[in-house]
């Protein structure tokens, strides 16, 4: 026979995925295999244990903002209480995150929707995102940028005279 080709001519580091493989591969650490009758009769123990991992994994979701309220209120003391842009970019993230977190818990806490009881969990969820919020707002309050004084609501009181004054002023007009 004369010489091979250039596409006949097997390289060391080609190989055609169309044959069959000649080396049977073990099954994966952890691959349950073939599925026998005393892997059936333990489908309910599973199934028990799956819903146990998946209500503490819920209570973790629930209780995640929990340990963010101490760094909150910390960094919103280290800020400071002078008005600045980087006292502005902290005390509005600590509006909005609990804010985004709140609005987004069903999507949170999808993934049980199969749990009983997961309302309780998104109650705690909601409530310890209402505490972080809270701390937000007293900032905002402790910088005065909320409008908790009289006099922050001064334009929207209406003075008796100015109304008296310009109706004498409208019915002179017309008089003369």
């Amino acid at each position: 026979m004369g010489k091979k080709s250039d596409h006949e001519q097997q390289r060391p580091w080609a190989f055609n995925l169309n044959t069959e493989p000649k080396i049977l591969v073990a099954a994966p650490f952890g691959s349950l295999g073939q599925v026998t009758n005393e892997d059936q009769k333990a489908g309910p123990k599973l199934d028990k244990q799956n819903r146990e991992i998946k209500t503490k994994k819920a209570w973790e979701i629930a209780k995640s903002p929990g340990k963010n309220i101490f760094m909150t209120g910390f960094m919103l003391w280290m800020i400071g209480s002078s008005i600045n842009i980087f006292t502005m970019v902290f005390t509005f993230y600590a509006l909005y995150n609990p804010l985004k977190a709140i609005f987004s818990t069903s999507k949170e806490f999808s993934r049980f929707s199969d749990l009983d009881g997961i309302w309780v969990c998104q109650i705690v969820y909601i409530l310890l995102n209402g505490l972080s919020l809270g701390i937000g707002v007293y900032k905002c309050s402790s910088l005065g940028l909320l409008p908790t004084a009289t006099s922050d609501w001064v334009t929207l009181f209406c003075d008796p005279r100015v109304g008296r004054v310009f109706e004498w002023w409208s019915w002179t007009s017309l008089i003369t």
